[in-house]
């Protein structure tokens, strides 16, 4: 039986094809199966340069050069940290059958424009603190990485591209959507803020005023303020401020389902379930500020707004939610959402370039 629990063990998961291949081009299943969860440093090798690796649970999330220290991995977005350590061992492996390096980066609209790709190896892999680095958002549609260390500085740009940067194409990211979304750990509610000197007893506040295109659609969360001390709106008398905070990640306490209808490339469907605090959780975990509003309440049923905004990563998750009326008085049961996840930011921003022109 031993030879068999060992079999076990060793099975892999992958969080997306592109990981799987590269884990294979590196031969490395049996050493990575091994390996605990977490995020291991320079851990393998390959051309001489040290690898990460990120494991959850057996599944693995991320391999890449070392291009970044534990210390400094907080710096950046997860996701396009991971990008940037990512891609290199990618082109290096030569993954891509039909491109090589030069074509792939040129088609991918990845560039140097300052040094190169083993000037850059050589510079952030090497286990040293004389390293500064930073990185420029440029208008919301490339990234500069710029880098200067004793070994040589340089920029790296790259589009603010979620199927470049997470390494799956559209159909894979949504096909793993619903897995995806179950992985996430479960979020801490904001902390109910300090009442400021001067605010009324027995009056409603609003903390923030973040909205997104539509002035009825915000993020912002909404207190009571009675007796000296503010309390989180849970009360769906106060609708517009209880579905804001419900929706928002204020931590209302609820037992709701959402039973999404997952619109997908080529106008295809799909049906998954899962908790309204659990799609929360994923969202909030990969960096989105979530965005509300209310439609219209008719017929007993409330139409609403609700967009999941990544600025770090270039897209948005767009749902329709329809909430029985009689649902949200109870605090619990099933909210139908029709989803159309990952939507290029870039499209938006055309799209409204267009209309004030």
């Amino acid at each position: 039986m031993k030879p068999i629990i060992l079999l076990l063990a060793l099975v892999l998961h992958y969080h997306s094809p592109l990981l799987e291949k590269m884990v294979a081009s590196l031969k490395a299943e049996e050493t990575l199966a091994l390996l605990d969860e977490g995020t291991h440093f320079r851990s393998l090798s390959f051309g001489g340069y040290p690898i990460t690796v990120r494991k959850k649970g057996n599944q693995i999330r991320h391999i890449g050069f070392s291009l970044f220290r534990a210390e400094d991995r907080t710096t950046f977005p997860v996701p396009v940290l991971e990008f940037m350590e990512r891609y290199p061992l990618e082109l290096m492996l030569g993954i891509d059958k039909e491109r090589g390096p030069e074509i792939k980066m040129f088609e991918d609209g990845v560039e140097f424009l300052e040094g190169s790709l083993s000037g850059m190896l050589d510079a952030l892999c090497a286990d040293t603190s004389a390293v500064t680095t930073g990185l420029d958002n440029i208008r919301g549609k490339r990234y500069c990485f710029r880098w200067d260390s004793p070994l040589g500085k340089g920029r790296l740009v790259f589009p603010i591209d979620w199927q470049l940067l997470s390494g799956r194409n559209m159909m894979e990211n949504e096909d793993a959507l619903p897995a995806d979304v179950l992985l996430a750990e479960p979020f801490i509610p904001r902390a109910v803020p300090e009442i400021r000197p001067g605010i009324a007893s027995d009056s409603l506040i609003v903390c923030g005023s973040d909205f997104y295109y539509l002035k009825s659609m915000s993020s912002n969360r909404y207190y009571l303020s009675r007796d000296g001390s503010l309390s989180l709106v849970d009360n769906p008398d106060f609708l517009g401020e209880y579905t804001a905070n419900l929706f928002n990640g204020g931590g209302v306490p609820n037992g709701f389902t959402l039973g999404v209808k997952l619109r997908k490339y080529g106008l295809k469907s799909s049906y998954f379930d899962v908790s309204l605090d659990q799609w929360l959780s994923f969202c909030l975990e990969s960096g989105c500020t979530p965005y509300w509003g209310i439609v219209s309440v008719e017929d007993g049923l409330l139409t609403g707004e609700w967009i999941m905004h990544n600025e770090d990563c270039g897209y948005d998750h767009v749902l329709r939610v329809l909430a029985p009326m009689e649902t949200l008085r109870s605090g619990r049961g099933e909210i139908r959402c029709r989803l159309v996840p990952y939507i290029p930011l870039h499209s938006l921003r055309y799209l409204f370039e267009e209309t004030k022109s």
